[in-house]
C-alpha cells in the first residue's frame, strides 16, 4: 500500500507536544527542571520572607518559603513544555524544511518512508518489529522506532483519502503488536 501526503510545521509541533508524554528524555528533563525551579522558588521565598518580615523565630520564613514553593508547583510543571515549544518555534522560523512531500509505503516487511524537499531525499525502511511505540492525537499517529526517530502519519487532510486512511488503520492494527 502506498500513499502520498505533505507534512507541515504544524505536524512537527503536534509531534513535539505528544513527545513530552512519550519520550523518557523529556520526562527526565522535565523532572530535573521542576526540581531545580522548586528549590529556587523555596530559596527566594525564604529570602523574601526574611527581608520583608524579620522575625525572631527562624521557622516562619522556612515554612513560608515551603508554602510559596508548593503554591508555585503547578505553574512550574507547565513551564518546561512552554519553554521547549517556544525554543522550537524560534528555530523553525528560520528553517525551510516545511512542507515536505512524503511517500509512505506499507508492506509485509515494514514501513518505507520517502521524504523529499528541495532536491534532498531521505529514505528510511523500518521493519514492523523495530517499531517500539505508537501514540496518536486528534490529527496524527506517531510511530517511534528509535530513541528520537518518529514517523508522522496524518489521520486526515494532507491529501490522504478516506480509503487510504482505512487501509493504513488496517495495516497498523494487523502488524503492530505494541501497546499505544
Amino acid at each position: 500500500m502506498t500513499t502520498h501526503y505533505h507534512l507541515t510545521e504544524h505536524d512537527f509541533f503536534a509531534l513535539q507536544k505528544s513527545s513530552f508524554h512519550q519520550l523518557p528524555f523529556h520526562k527526565k528533563r522535565r523532572i530535573a527542571f521542576t526540581v531545580v525551579l522548586e528549590i529556587l522558588a523555596i530559596f527566594y521565598g525564604i529570602l523574601l520572607l526574611v527581608n520583608v518580615f524579620p522575625q525572631q523565630n527562624a521557622l516562619y520564613p522556612l515554612v513560608g518559603g515551603l508554602i510559596i514553593g508548593v503554591l508555585l508547583l503547578p505553574f512550574i510543571t507547565k513551564l518546561y513544555q512552554k519553554i521547549v515549544l517556544r525554543q522550537n518555534r524560534l528555530i523553525l522560523k528560520t528553517d525551510t524544511k516545511w512542507p515536505r512531500k512524503i511517500t509512505l509505503r506499507l508492506s509485509e516487511s515494514g514501513i518505507e518512508f520517502h521524504s523529499t524537499h528541495r532536491n534532498v531525499t531521505k529514505h528510511i525502511h523500518v521493519a514492523w518489529e523495530a517499531i517500539q511505540k505508537m501514540s496518536e492525537d486528534e490529527t496524527n499517529r506517531y510511530l517511534y522506532f528509535q530513541t528520537n526517530e518518529v514517523f508522522i502519519i496524518p489521520k486526515r487532510n494532507h491529501g490522504i483519502s478516506e480509503i487510504d486512511q482505512t487501509e493504513i488503520n488496517r495495516w497498523l492494527q494487523d502488524r503492530l503488536t505494541i501497546k499505544k
